[in-house]
């Protein structure tokens, strides 16, 4: 049966960007993958974001922040980032870099959506694959760290699930919600934002990924990269 518009509907072409996403979830998507919620206490990064742009008049951004950070949680141990394949891990010994969708993440062919297009989707399932067995190559294309932000859409607190993909390492940004905590002994209103971090239990073993998670709530939390330069691991 063959659809077309009416009785109250429409027929639109899926967008490229999403079907290559869904194409390559196909593949990668079978992979054992162990979620942490959190939350991390953003009050002073926060304080300090906005101070800096009454001073500068350029505000940096809060997914900018996190990326700093995330990016030195990682590049402090780069055990997070391997490629797995078959029965052995692949590790990263360069920095692997903590890259920003949608523009590198959501083909896996580093943003070439123009020249995927053309390719049949057969062909595409086999370059698919093709990236799956070969960690140099998906490293190259697709990168080994991910981190997207969805708590610019609303307000409060909430975490995004990420769909299992070709990433060892994955970060979701959700809201930031206002509750009462201790700070300084003191009970005050701070603003708590909802982490979600993925790991690929293949690469990652639980305690690597819990301690992995406290460093990086660390860095957050203690404001890395805001106050100054800072002493080299």
């Amino acid at each position: 049966m063959r659809l077309a518009d009416g009785d109250g509907y429409e027929v639109r072409r899926v967008p490229l960007e999403r079907l290559l996403h869904v194409e390559m979830l196909e593949i990668f998507g079978r992979r054992p993958i162990m979620h942490g919620l959190l939350e991390v206490d953003v009050t002073d990064a926060r304080r300090l974001i906005r101070e800096a742009g009454e001073r500068t008049g350029e505000r940096p951004s809060l997914t900018a922040f996190l990326i700093g950070c995330l990016a030195r949680a990682v590049d402090e141990d780069r055990s997070r980032c391997g490629t797995p394949r078959g029965d052995r891990c692949a590790r990263s010994t360069t920095s692997s870099g903590a890259r920003r969708p949608p523009a590198r993440t959501s083909t896996c062919a580093g943003g070439r959506s123009g020249r995927m297009r053309r390719v049949p989707r057969p062909v595409r399932a086999l370059l698919y694959r093709a990236l799956a067995r070969s960690p140099r190559a998906w490293k190259r294309y697709g990168g080994t760290v991910v981190l997207t932000s969805i708590g610019m859409f609303g307000r409060g607190a909430g975490w995004g699930i990420s769909a299992p993909g070709g990433y060892p390492l994955s970060v979701i940004v959700g809201g930031i919600g206002e509750r009462p905590a201790l700070a300084e002994g003191r009970l005050e209103a701070r603003g708590l934002l909802s982490l979600t971090v993925s790991f690929d239990h293949t690469v990652v073993d639980g305690a690597d990924a819990a301690r992995f998670v406290a460093r990086l709530k660390e860095l957050v939390e203690g404001c890395h990269g805001l106050r100054g330069p800072e002493p080299s691991v």
